[in-house]
């Protein structure tokens, strides 16, 4: 099962990158980042891990922060993993984690898009 969110806002891809990982601190067990350069384009992608025990399952957060040359910062984030049993049954810690990150995300002045797919 897949949950994404997406949002859009002003500021500098290090900074957002590293407030992203200290809201989410309590929420996660461990994460991974890479950060990319490409002329004025920067880009980060933090990989959040969480065990839910209910679900018996590890959640992970996939982050992607882009800012282009316009100087908009974009942050699309995908939760994914599975539960327990044939039904893959997570128990809600999809839409737990997700709204955790949406939090932390308003909080620190985006704006949430809406997602066309």
């Amino acid at each position: 099962m897949l949950d994404s969110v997406k949002f859009e806002g002003k500021g500098y891809v290090k900074e957002i990158t590293e407030d992203l990982i200290a809201g989410m601190q309590n929420s996660t067990r461990d994460y991974f980042v890479t950060k990319h350069s490409y002329g004025e384009q920067k880009s980060s992608m933090i990989v959040f891990q969480k065990y839910y025990l209910r679900a018996s399952a590890d959640s992970t957060l996939s982050v992607l922060v882009c800012k282009d040359e316009s100087e908009l910062v974009s942050i699309e984030a995908v939760v994914s993993g599975q539960g327990q049993g044939y039904l893959h049954v997570d128990s809600g810690s999809h839409s737990e984690f997700i709204k955790r990150f949406e939090e932390v995300a308003l909080s620190m002045g985006f704006r949430k898009e809406r997602m066309i797919y």
